[in-house]
């Protein structure tokens, strides 16, 4: 399950990205190839990543199923660009958060959570939601997986 809803402030973040078009019923394989060459262009430049792996979602499901994401993993330098692998500036502002508990299969219930929360304090969503890893699939089970989603936002001021 998730935690609570909060609104915070979050500082850029200089990441290495690659934007993938895919689907539902292959999105675990993509996120894993992209993080998989993500890593070999940071670990080629001889950097280490300084945050925990995120995916941005540019674009969700379209009438075809298709979507648009983005496996990044924070970095303190650039990365020359391999292929479709890019240094960029991930946003900072303000973001509606929480953490979800949980199997990855779950999350659904947590992006409606926050969505609604967001709707109804009159708030609106002003860019890609992310989520960031916490911890590693394969070192815990999927009921102790910890997945942060944020949501950019601007604050309803009534």
């Amino acid at each position: 399950m998730s935690q609570d809803i909060s609104i915070e402030e979050v500082s850029p973040k200089q990441i290495v990205g690659l934007r993938t078009t895919t689907r539902m019923d292959r999105i675990g394989e993509d996120i894993g190839t992209g993080f998989g060459k993500v890593m070999h262009a940071i670990a080629g430049a001889g950097e280490t990543p300084t945050g925990p792996p995120l995916v941005v979602y540019h674009d969700m499901a379209d009438a075809n199923g298709d979507m648009v994401i983005e496996t990044c993993i924070p970095v303190g330098n650039d990365v020359p660009e391999q292929g479709d692998v890019r240094t960029r500036a991930l946003d900072g502002g303000t973001v509606a958060s929480t953490v979800h508990h949980g199997p990855y299969d779950q999350l659904r219930a947590a992006y409606e959570k926050v969505t609604s929360w967001i709707s109804e304090h009159g708030h609106q969503i002003v860019g890609p939601p992310r989520e960031f890893y916490l911890n590693d699939p394969d070192e815990v089970t999927p009921d102790e997986l910890l997945t942060r989603i944020e949501f950019p936002i601007l604050v309803h001021s009534g």
